[in-house]
């Protein structure tokens, strides 16, 4: 008995998760983005844990940008207005990609006090997060879109959502826009040093698994009385 419900509750696991990181910095994302515009596709990524590959979609650019640039040096940012390998402030860039993700960290570059990044999706219309205490992070949902506001606070680049709470779903359905749109004044600038995500690898019901153990236990069961 307690073998038997030990198994069944093993098996009320639905998912499994594992990262799968993009880094501008690395060969592999500069051939895969570098200047990209709205319709060209970076990938695919291989999450080894998983097995699943994701590919990245460009949908559309903010401000005076125009496509994708992506350097070792400069990271990932926006051609178009005053500097053509980095965001200037109101500049934007949405993207998409081909399954199931959960956004778990972002990295940014040349991110300075006062500026902002935002992260704005569908996916999260009506979810109420709350991110750590004290963290530089915020967000907030309209109903229609939800959105991530990031702030330097002068000691990191890095911000993590890996530990938010609250209501509603962190999950990004296949072919749901993401838009990252960066905040300043005059000549402020900055660029986009990674994404890392969780990918998500379904695995059959935690019900049909169930019965099927059960059904095999009654063979077995039924076999040894016939014995």
């Amino acid at each position: 008995m307690n073998r038997l419900v030990f198994a069944l509750t093993v098996l009320a696991a639905t998912s499994a998760k594992a990262d799968l990181v993009l880094d501008f910095r690395s060969a592999a994302a500069i051939s895969a983005f570098d200047n990209d515009v709205i319709g060209d596709t970076g990938g695919p990524f291989l999450d080894p844990m998983t097995g699943i590959s994701a590919t990245f979609t460009t949908r559309g650019f903010g401000g005076a940008g125009t496509a994708v640039n992506v350097t070792a040096s400069s990271s990932l940012g926006v051609i178009g207005g005053t500097n053509n390998d980095r965001f200037d402030p109101n500049e934007s860039w949405s993207f998409d990609a081909d399954v199931d993700l959960q956004l778990t960290s972002i990295d940014f570059r040349l991110f300075g006090a006062g500026e902002q990044f935002t992260l704005t999706s569908t996916a999260w219309a009506t979810s109420a997060f709350t991110p750590p205490t004290g963290g530089p992070v915020s967000f907030s949902s309209d109903g229609t879109t939800g959105t991530f506001v990031f702030s330097d606070n002068g000691s990191t680049d890095i911000f993590s959502l890996a530990d938010l709470t609250g209501s509603g779903s962190i999950d990004i359905a296949v072919g749901t826009d993401l838009t990252l749109t960066f905040l300043g004044t005059g000549t402020d600038n900055a660029t986009l040093d990674g994404l890392t995500f969780a990918t998500i690898s379904s695995v059959p019901e935690p019900s049909s698994l169930a019965f099927g153990l059960l059904l095999g236990l009654g063979c077995c069961a039924s076999r040894r009385r016939r014995r």
